[in-house]
């Protein structure tokens, strides 16, 4: 892990560099899915409607890219995300996952329907992840976390909690 951490240091810093040079390493279709994301575009719901994405939500691609790395040194077999949103941190989860070639992740959001419009849902069938892989919980955590350790055998490898998706207000724990 400390490697990891070394490793991120010696590079270019990210935050100057356009969200697609920071993020090309995590490959396609997630490249593209993120980019519209960050320039804006209007996303489509789980409804099927489009919908703006707020300029607050946004998990930033220096954040986002320390996602991707620590799930892909990581390999977990089961990853947890509380608070799923637009779908940002979701993106990267499942990227690695797929260049990882296996794990599955949860996210867990009540509010996905109504305040989010279903956007963050909605990323898996937009990139065509593979089925399986992702699992959607729209309930609170401690009405379902029992359940969800359960389906998991006991083990969830790596976890994500989100609040205002700024490096100092996430939590990340092994």
């Amino acid at each position: 892990m400390r490697g990891l951490f070394q490793s991120l240091r010696g590079r270019k810093r990210v935050r100057e560099l356009l969200p697609r040079e920071a993020i090309a390493s995590i490959g396609q279709p997630f490249v593209d899915v993120l980019c519209s994301m960050y320039d804006g575009d209007l996303q489509v719901g789980f409804d099927g409607n489009t919908y703006e994405i707020d300029a607050v939500t946004p998990l930033g691609p220096p954040q986002g890219m320390l996602i991707y790395q620590l799930v892909r040194e990581l390999k977990p077999e089961n990853s947890l995300e509380i608070g799923l949103a637009f779908g940002f941190s979701t993106m990267y989860f499942l990227a690695a996952i797929h260049a990882n070639g296996s794990g599955h992740h949860v996210a867990v959001d009540p509010f996905q329907y109504e305040w989010w419009h279903g956007i963050g849902v909605a990323r898996e069938k937009v990139v065509g992840i593979e089925r399986g892989l992702f699992e959607f919980v729209q309930e609170t955590l401690s009405w379902r976390l029992r359940d969800l350790l359960e389906s998991s055998g006991n083990s969830v490898s790596f976890s994500l909690t989100v609040t205002i998706h700024s490096t100092e207000s996430s939590l990340i724990s092994r």
